[in-house]
């Protein structure tokens, strides 16, 4: 990898293949029984658990972030998520995404998410206003959508789970952005302490 240029980057957990597999048929149910959501629909190959987004970061500040990773990896237990029903953001009136939730050990993730701010900030990298919800973004919204519509459509959902998954490590991944989506590419992997 090159020492010079700079580009987009984000630090996330990875879902396995039998999250994607989940989260592919939740996208096509909600778009066969609520034909009127319109937006633009996430690839499922390409989602994650973003744990930090850091924009535009230049390649010699990598070697920074990885230490970063590799302590609050080291700090953090490997831990079981699943996906889990579905919601918006910020609210049913004002709609503009909609994600499915995970749950499980959120905890664990929650203070692996603080953790990891904690050291980035110390590292020189500002820390993000809003606060962590872990979430899977499914579509973003491109127009105001019917607010009992999109309540009927969260409840339709509620029960819908996947099977749980054991995260293990936390990715640093490079996003470029395309005309067809963002095209995300492994940088590093950092292991979770398995504790």
């Amino acid at each position: 990898m090159p020492a010079t240029g700079s580009f987009r980057a984000f630090i996330a957990i990875s879902l396995p293949d039998s999250i994607v597999l989940f989260l592919q048929k939740l996208q096509s149910d909600i778009r066969t029984k609520f034909p009127d959501i319109t937006g633009s629909w996430t690839k499922t190959d390409s989602m994650h658990l973003t744990l930090s987004f850091l924009g535009n970061i230049h390649m010699e500040q990598v070697a920074n972030i990885k230490a970063a990773m590799n302590i609050a990896a080291s700090q953090a237990p490997s831990c079981k998520l699943f996906a889990s029903g579905c919601g918006v953001f910020p609210s049913v009136k004002k709609a503009g995404v909609l994600w499915s939730g995970l749950k499980g050990d959120t905890m664990e993730i929650s203070n692996l998410h603080s953790n990891l701010t904690t050291i980035l900030e110390r590292r020189g990298f500002p820390r993000e206003r809003r606060s962590f919800r872990p979430h899977l973004t499914m579509c973003r919204l491109k127009k105001e959508h019917d607010p009992l519509m999109l309540a009927q459509l969260i409840k339709s959902f509620q029960n819908e789970k996947s099977l749980s998954f054991r995260c293990k490590t936390i990715d640093l991944f490079r996003s470029d952005l395309k005309p067809s989506g963002a095209v995300h590419t492994l940088v590093y992997s950092a292991p979770l302490s398995g504790r």
